[in-house]
């Protein structure tokens, strides 16, 4: 982004590269942007709760959050000061308990004890400026009297907006307020060279917005990534209208009548009307080429995947082969696939392991798919059992050792089964897609029939 963003204590869907965790000491001098949310939920507290009634931080954490409270508070002040614009997100209300480090002693022997000092903090400690909040929740926003400034993210986020905490001073410059009583929700404090933006709480549901790979690793689906893009150019909008107009008055909207256009004004938003649909125009473009990127690489996998994309990548790699191929599932029994062509049937497996060289299981339970596979009553004679395996997978090609343990080809030799290293699938796969060599090919389906209790040499040629 044209923009330097750094979000603390808030990720934002496919934005994970812009999060700093609330006890770190970043510095936020490196950004033009800063999104800060209040919480403690990075800091672990006791089971039991203090004498306040409050949760209680640890010793070690107590420690942390007081040194983060100062730390963000530090930050957020150099920061405006340096002319950024910081994001304060008005969350839900947090107080807990927190041990100072003081202690005092009464008694002495064994009859001494030792008083832990406590002192509480709430989560707007961590602003750098006195405001005069109420704790009050609610969901039903309206428009301010200076909503203009943030149109763009109202239009998209609306839905996902509600209120945990509002302000009384009506001074201030208004953009939401709540529908009865005009209580500020969300407001615009210019300091010194910079801006404190307050918006108010934004919901959305983390699992509507993940997927999870084979590792059961989260990572965030095509609907997160979408909703994160609209939020920060929402939030670089804002910035950029703060940084343009200084304290220019945004022009209302009866300015805007036709009576009062400008012949200039009209011709420039023509302009800006076609380059906006060129450019959307072009991004559609764009986002056809990406799907088809990806359409189209899918034979990379073969170099660093696992799991069913590893599978994926190994029938699309059968398939310009020229094997016919289809996985096998009919509720008793599972193959990871069965293909076929004119030199015979095959049954592969496929794995791929992070750090390690392919084991005697996966042979084991190729073993174990081709005895299910020949008791069928329609299948006259055994496949041909082929192991395919991506052995650290995440290392250079050059940089790897053994694709297969001793044990796992010591049982290929007993069976016959072919032992294919997907890297070496996908150099042959690569030179057959550009040189449309159908003899290659063919060559490249023999050796894997002949190859008996071994590992497959693709031919160069």
């Amino acid at each position: 982004m044209a923009n330097n963003i750094i979000t603390v204590g808030f990720e934002v869907p496919g934005n994970s590269n812009n999060y700093v965790r609330l006890p770190s000491k970043k510095s936020l001098l490196d950004a033009d942007i800063v999104i800060f949310r209040p919480n403690f939920s990075e800091f672990s507290t006791t089971y039991e709760k203090a004498d306040s009634g409050l949760p209680q931080v640890t010793k070690e954490d107590s420690r942390k959050l007081i040194e983060s409270i100062t730390h963000w508070k530090e930050e957020i002040i150099n920061a405006i000061k340096h002319g950024k614009t910081v994001f304060y997100i008005l969350q839900k209300y947090e107080k807990c308990s927190v041990y100072t480090g003081q202690t005092t002693h009464s008694g002495t022997g064994r009859s001494l004890k030792t008083i832990n000092y406590v002192s509480e903090v709430d989560n707007y400690s961590y602003l750098p400026i006195k405001l005069t909040l109420h704790h009050s929740e609610g969901s039903i926003i309206k428009k301010g009297k200076d909503f203009n400034l943030i149109s763009e993210f109202w239009n998209f986020f609306k839905d996902n907006l509600s209120y945990s905490m509002y302000l009384e001073n009506s001074k201030v410059k208004q953009l939401l307020i709540t529908k009865t009583g005009n209580k500020v929700v969300s407001a615009i404090y210019p300091l010194e060279e910079g801006h404190l933006i307050l918006l108010p709480k934004i919901d959305y549901d983390s699992e509507e917005f993940t997927d999870e790979n084979e590792d059961g690793e989260a990572y965030w689906n095509a609907e997160g990534v979408d909703f994160g893009k609209k939020f920060m150019n929402s939030i670089i909008n804002i910035h950029k209208q703060i940084k343009e107009s200084g304290d220019r008055t945004p022009a209302p909207k009866w300015a805007n009548e036709n009576q009062f256009l400008l012949k200039v004004e009209e011709t420039i938003k023509n302009k800006l009307k076609n380059h906006k649909e060129s450019i959307k125009k072009l991004q559609n473009e764009i986002d056809e080429l990406d799907k088809q990127l990806v359409k189209d690489t899918v034979i990379k996998g073969l170099l660093y995947e696992t799991g069913k994309p590893l599978e994926k990548a190994i029938i699309e790699a059968l398939k310009i082969l020229r094997f016919k191929v289809e996985t096998f599932d009919d509720g008793d029994s599972e193959f990871d696939s069965v293909f076929t062509s004119q030199e015979g049937r095959f049954l592969g497996e496929a794995e791929g392991k992070d750090n390690k060289a392919i084991n005697i299981d996966k042979h084991s339970q190729l073993e174990r798919n081709l005895s299910e596979d020949f008791n069928k009553n329609d299948i006259e004679e055994y496949a041909k059992g082929v192991l395919f395996g991506n052995a650290e997978r995440l290392k250079p090609i050059k940089q790897r050792g053994d694709f297969f343990t001793k044990k796992c080809l010591t049982a290929s030799k007993r069976i016959n089964t072919a032992l294919v290293r997907t890297p070496d699938l996908f150099v042959v796969t690569k030179k057959i897609l550009e040189t449309k060599d159908e003899d290659f090919a063919k060559k490249c389906r023999l050796v894997i029939l002949n190859t008996k209790g071994d590992i497959v040499n693709f031919p160069s040629e």
